[in-house]
């Protein structure tokens, strides 16, 4: 079995969807949705370039009010850093917050032409974010791995989008943390999927902002300081893997500030990419 990550190519690439969450509609799945301003504490919002008047003709919210509400959910409730474990199925039982529940990549887009391969991401991205880790799985799946699975289905190769679905694919390991997997705990798995994914540009500015969180801290310094120039996620999954074993509050809550910066930094990037 093969990581998709390196075959990758312009966006000419195969677009067909395979995973079970692709393909289906909600009926009414923006109705009741309330129109406001993005919330000023988080710059990535932005990224969602949403208009959240309502359409004057139709009254109803516009395409990706339902990405700016789960993001919006985020926001207020950050991701923590609590072993979650996964059941990896195509039709996965986990309980999601009303906010996500049927989120689908055409919410996403924010125009029908957007390449559907990054809102994939970032709709996984949404999903991990509110606990919905097979949810997410299951969508990155197809796009960073060789081979069919029973859950992602047959693989997409050549994605623009391959190294950021890796990296997501990182992520939810991580949040996978000390329960096994299909390769072992989710800390090792992450780990793999980090060397897939390679160096990414969000990691010059993440480290600025882990220092910045470690700032006070003789031992989160040190921690730091061995990254080097460049943040180091293989590092990072093994503070959080300390945090996790030892529930150290210190390392815990430092671990889910760089998480969640984490997150929104690939957000931003992977929407910017549509």
């Amino acid at each position: 079995m093969e990581s998709c990550v390196s075959t990758r190519s312009s966006q000419e690439a195969e677009v067909s969807l395979h995973s079970p969450l692709l393909n289906f509609s909600l009926p009414g799945r923006n109705r009741g949705v309330q129109s406001s301003r993005p919330c000023p504490r988080d710059k990535s919002l932005k990224a969602l370039r949403i208009d959240s008047r309502t359409c004057s003709s139709h009254g109803r919210p516009r395409r990706a009010a339902k990405p700016l509400i789960c993001h919006r959910h985020q926001a207020k409730n950050p991701m923590k850093l609590e072993s979650r474990p996964m059941i990896y199925e195509s039709d996965p039982p986990t309980p999601l917050p009303d906010v996500c529940v049927g989120l689908t990549p055409n919410d996403v887009k924010p125009s029908p032409d957007a390449h559907p391969h990054w809102a994939i991401v970032c709709t996984a991205l949404l999903y991990a974010a509110c606990g919905g880790l097979d949810h997410s799985h299951n969508l990155v799946t197809p796009l960073s791995w060789g081979a069919p699975t029973s859950y992602g289905g047959p693989p997409i190769r050549g994605s623009p989008a391959a190294k950021e679905a890796a990296y997501v694919h990182a992520i939810t390991h991580r949040m996978e943390g000390l329960c096994d997997g299909e390769f072992g705990d989710g800390y090792s798995n992450s780990n793999y999927w980090y060397s897939a994914a390679g160096p990414h540009e969000i990691q010059g500015p993440l480290l600025q902002k882990a220092r910045e969180y470690a700032s006070g801290s003789p031992r989160l310094e040190q921690l730091i300081s061995n990254h080097g120039d460049r943040f180091s996620p293989h590092k990072f999954v093994s503070i959080c893997q300390q945090a996790d074993i030892s529930k150290d509050q210190e390392l815990k809550q430092f671990c889910e500030k760089v998480a969640n910066t984490e997150w929104r930094m690939l957000f931003d990037h992977a929407h910017a990419q549509m």
